[in-house]
């Protein structure tokens, strides 16, 4: 039987000494549920501030398959570029180094939801969505405010619910059982805590640290739910990625069909540098990034 199976409701498996129970689970997790060596290279360079473009045509270029879905998509009518792109070079000359690589790493998070996985309100469909919401806020608000990298902190919030993924992949009966309890009253951090003594924001950096993701990445995924107690150096990304997850779940694109998202606490707005009237404009620039989600789907 697969050890993940046996896991209990306490997160340790049957028979699994208590010493560290949570870091062998997680550890088991990244083991079996890693990203393809180039998706790990891509997001690695996003913490190399001497990659250059070649660097990441070489990359992308090792996969033929993500080459040819990258290109189709330049070429599709979300782009409109009058003549067509036929190699990478260009690609990336049009579109810019940061625009291509993330729509690189785009393209294999949305493999992850190719099965149909639904459960309750929830659809690895509707995850997805979510996620790139989350991302092309979380770069908005750091475009807006002027602080953090955008192209970097588009990655943080792509990734921030990996967790749910890895939930949902290795641990579906347990992911289920989260899916039942939730509701617009409990965050779902609540149930999970009480369900596994963890939650998808613990387990989703876990795995990212040991896949060697960028540390920004990383700490924005384990407090994008709790960015007031953060005190590390990547503070812009973690608050972009928080706020950006609130006002998408706020505006009905949920990670799990559920509004539960608690807002930041109190503070965390004026910290990140959104005024009530800059957050008022990005508000109504939400609708807009909706739409974009919609026409790359």
């Amino acid at each position: 039987m697969n050890s993940l199976a046996t896991v209990t409701r306490l997160g340790r498996p049957v028979g699994a000494p208590v010493r560290d129970p949570l870091d062998k689970l997680f550890t088991r997790i990244s083991e079996i549920s890693s990203l393809p060596r180039v998706a790990q290279r891509i997001v690695q360079l996003a913490s190399d501030d001497n990659a250059t473009v070649d660097d990441l045509r070489r990359v992308i270029q090792t996969d033929p398959a993500l080459t040819a879905k990258l290109l189709r998509l330049v070429n599709s009518s979300f782009y409109a570029i009058k003549n067509s792109v036929r190699d990478l070079r260009t690609a990336i000359s049009l579109l810019g180094f940061h625009e291509v690589r993330n729509l690189a790493l785009s393209i294999f998070v949305a493999e992850q939801f190719q099965k149909s996985g639904d459960h309750n309100a929830y659809t690895r469909i509707g995850l997805w969505k979510h996620s790139q919401a989350v991302a092309l806020m979380a770069q908005r608000i750091a475009r807006v405010s002027g602080r953090g990298k955008p192209g970097e902190i588009f990655l943080a919030g792509l990734l921030h619910d990996i967790g749910y993924i890895l939930l949902d992949q290795h641990l579906r009966r347990h992911f289920c059982e989260v899916l039942d309890e939730i509701n617009e009253d409990t965050a779902t951090c609540v149930v999970e805590r009480r369900l596994l003594s963890f939650d998808h924001a613990r387990l989703g950096a876990s795995v990212a640290a040991k896949w060697k993701f960028p540390t920004q990445i990383v700490d924005a995924i384990r407090y994008h739910h709790s960015p007031e107690t953060y005190r590390g150096e990547f503070v812009d990304a973690v608050r972009a990625v928080a706020i950006a997850n609130h006002m998408a779940t706020r505006a009905g694109c949920s990670a799990l069909g559920v509004a539960n998202v608690e807002p930041p606490a109190d503070g965390v707005y004026a910290q990140a540098g959104l005024d009530p009237a800059t957050q008022e404009i990005l508000w109504n620039d939400m609708t807009a990034i909706l739409s974009d989600v919609d026409d790359v789907l």
